[in-house]
């Protein structure tokens, strides 16, 4: 392999399952690029993970999940989330998942990417977890939210790839059909002959009536 490719592949952006960011074999550390590389992911269509505030996104990896809640606070609307970029939202209890090690999970950013509660959130947001038969259940006031036991498909599903139209096919769909030109309707014509014979008639009856004065 071609040293310049190991040196890309050595240095991509990843993000761990701890929720630790590495170029490379290197840890970020830094607090200040950590709140930048957290305050400008992003998805596209095929679920791959990049960074924008740069001319061009870069792409990184992602081991589980991109976002994590370090902090929430119980209101009388439900719970207040704090991501680790900072921004705090409503908890949206409809989208509620277990994963390894019984760890939970929930969607934000409107429902565009997964978070994981940090251990101390989670210790505190299990004070209303109830398990009602083989289920688990988020109870809040009078309201209960099945955790499932699987991320939705909006994180683990891709897209389906769109079919290419080719140029050709796509002029001939644009093209106009030309309205069938309406067919003169034929007038039929008296024959010639069935005229003639029409006049002759006359005439004889003409005769006819003088005749009768005579």
């Amino acid at each position: 392999m071609d040293q310049r490719v190991k040196r890309q592949a050595q240095e991509k952006i990843r993000l761990d399952g701890e929720g630790n960011w590495f170029q490379g074999e290197y840890p970020i550390l830094h607090e200040r690029t950590v709140q930048f590389l957290y305050k400008n992911i992003a998805r596209n269509e095929e679920g791959n993970y990049f960074l924008t505030g740069e001319d061009k996104p870069i792409y990184f990896d992602v081991e589980d999940i991109p976002y994590w809640i370090v902090k929430i606070e119980r209101t009388i609307v439900g719970y207040l989330l704090t991501l680790t970029d900072g921004s705090i939202e409503l908890l949206n209890g409809d989208f509620l998942w277990r994963g390894k090690q019984d760890a939970l999970y929930c969607l934000v950013k409107g429902g565009q990417f997964g978070a994981k509660f940090s251990r101390a959130s989670y210790y505190e947001i299990a004070k209303d977890l109830q398990q009602i038969g083989s289920k688990y259940y988020l109870v809040l006031g009078r309201n209960k939210y099945p955790i499932a036991d699987k991320a939705p498909a909006i994180l683990t599903e891709k897209p389906a790839k769109k079919k290419l139209v080719s140029k050709k096919s796509a002029k001939k769909s644009t093209k106009r059909t030309k309205p069938a030109k309406a067919k003169k309707k034929a007038v039929k014509k008296r024959p010639k002959k069935t005229v003639k014979k029409a006049k002759a008639h006359k005439s004889l009856k003409k005769a006819a009536k003088k005749k009768k004065k005579k």
